[in-house]
């Protein structure tokens, strides 16, 4: 069974939380610049699901990560009720209730 992965994206940069055989794990922050974003797509198994926010480049970013894993979904932070209703909003903590 593959990762868990929830990116929260901003302009430059992405939070990344990795949810792994049931542990949950702060992954960094990686660029949200082509070169960053390759660089950390080796990263990556083809059994991994990725959730990330959508925001102005999250169909780009997800374009470059869909040949790489099993499922990207992104998703509506609008449509994404625990996330807008968050009374602790930080990077990490968005990262988390994605993946």
């Amino acid at each position: 069974m593959g990762r868990k992965i929830g990116m929260d994206v901003h302009r430059d940069f992405a939070q990344l939380v990795v949810i792994e055989d049931g542990f949950l794990l702060d992954a960094g922050q990686i660029a949200c610049r082509p070169e960053g974003l390759r660089e950390w797509i080796t990263t990556l198994r083809p059994d991994d699901e990725v959730v990330l926010e959508a925001t102005g480049n999250a169909e780009a970013i997800a374009t470059l990560i869909r040949p790489h894993v099993a499922r990207v979904v992104v998703s509506n932070p609008s449509k994404t009720r625990v996330i807008a209703e968050a009374k602790v909003k930080t990077d990490k903590v968005d990262a988390r209730i994605l993946a």
